[in-house]
């Protein structure tokens, strides 16, 4: 198409598109790489062979050249046994008399170690030992401390007296694993406490104690001891006694 405008002449030209639209290419999948543990460890093995190899053809060239020298020998010996042959007269005829046996090669290398064989299984658990000597017994604690004193009772409606009867000695137990004293107040008083001790605390100590009963009134005192030895206990014991 042309135009002119004045003097000047405007041209059209078609419009042309370069590069026109292609068919995308598909990405190539990523190339999955070796872990790094992976590429150490074959290198190492690599380096192992390529020592093995290196010490094979090492070995393989020393066996060689110890053959060569043993070949050359035995080629040596043959040429002195022609020459005496030949210097004696002796010629061979229908199969001569067997000849002296070479001599004895090298001992070759020796060859490379096994592969290490499989570990045993573990063996069978061996019988339980028996049980150790009992150790000594413990040092004896030290006393406990001593318990509150009971509230006081309402007063009596007549006349009282009060007395504290104390008896000692030694007792044997009869068991061997608890013993037990007794003390009882006079005839026509009743108990109203009373307690104990083993004196010597090497030979036991006291446990517990409590009232002796007469029906349902207190008329004594016992206490409950555990011995460390069989007899000869020592104890001193107590009843505070009211009438």
């Amino acid at each position: 198409m042309v135009a002119i405008a004045g003097s000047v002449a405007i041209v059209g030209l078609p419009l042309v598109l370069v590069g026109a639209a292609t068919s995308a290419k598909a990405k190539p999948k990523p190339v999955k790489y070796a872990p790094l543990s992976t590429v150490v460890a074959l290198e190492a093995k690599a380096r192992t062979l390529a020592a093995q190899v290196n010490t094979a053809s090492k070995k393989i060239s020393t066996f060689t050249a110890q053959m060569t020298s043993a070949a050359n020998e035995i080629k040596d010996l043959q040429t002195q046994i022609i020459s005496l042959n030949e210097g004696s007269g002796q010629t061979s005829g229908g199969g001569g008399a067997t000849g002296t046996a070479g001599p004895t090669g090298p001992t070759g290398p020796t060859g490379p170690a096994g592969a290490q064989g499989v570990p045993g299984g573990p063996g069978v658990q061996g019988p339980k030992g028996s049980d150790g000597n009992t150790g000594p017994a413990g040092s004896v604690g030290a006393t406990g401390a001593t318990g509150a004193t009971g509230s006081i009772g309402p007063p009596g409606t007549a006349a009282t007296s009060m007395l504290d009867v104390v008896g000692t000695g030694t007792d044997t137990p009869q068991n061997g694993l608890e013993g037990q004293v007794s003390i009882s107040c006079p005839d026509g008083s009743s108990a109203t406490g009373g307690g104990g001790q083993i004196t010597d605390q090497e030979a036991g100590y006291v446990v517990g104690s409590g009232p002796e009963l007469n029906g349902t009134t207190p008329v004594g005192w016992t206490i409950y001891y555990y011995p460390y030895v069989t007899n000869n206990v020592p104890y001193e014991i107590h009843v505070e006694c009211i009438s």
